[in-house]
């Protein structure tokens, strides 16, 4: 009666004989089995909004990950993709939304040895902080004055 093909956005947790049961259903098969939806006043959101408003089939909606099998329309609905290579599979479909929504698209790469010195000096500091805050609610001052001296230094460097 579960297709188990299509993404579960349908989840019903029931108490039998307090036991829990869950199921995870598409639409589809959750109406087959009668199951009534409440429609949330404010839904959860996804990471972006689909700019498109009500799903619409539009060209290349049919198209499905060669990885996964998620459907374009699936995205076009929910905003959400079913794994990492979607968005290489769909990546002509996906960027004009990107770019719609964010701007310029582009990949920037890795952060270049220059930059990340201070990004680990940063990344200390706030380690040391932590540090120096639960030595002090042990009430060892003298670690927390070692700890708050060491992070005046790498502040300086920063």
């Amino acid at each position: 009666m579960d297709c188990k093909e299509k993404p579960a956005t349908v989840h019903v947790a029931q108490i039998v004989n307090n036991e829990k049961i869950e199921l995870h259903l598409c639409f589809e098969c959750a109406a087959k089995r009668g199951i009534q939806m409440l429609v949330l006043p404010v839904p959860p959101q996804p990471f972006f909004k689909p700019p498109f408003g009500p799903p619409q089939l539009e060209p290349g909606s049919d198209r499905t990950c060669s990885h996964c099998g998620f459907a374009w329309g699936d995205f076009l609905a929910t905003g959400f993709l079913g794994c990492t290579r979607c968005y290489e599979s769909f990546k002509d479909l996906l960027f004009p939304i990107l770019e719609k929504n964010y701007g310029k698209v582009r990949h920037l790469g890795k952060i270049p040895s220059k930059t990340a010195a201070p990004l680990k000096i940063r990344r200390e500091i706030l380690l040391l902080k932590s540090e120096m805050e639960k030595a002090i609610q042990e009430e060892d001052f003298e670690k927390a004055a070692r700890l708050r001296d060491q992070i005046r230094a790498l502040e300086q460097q920063v």
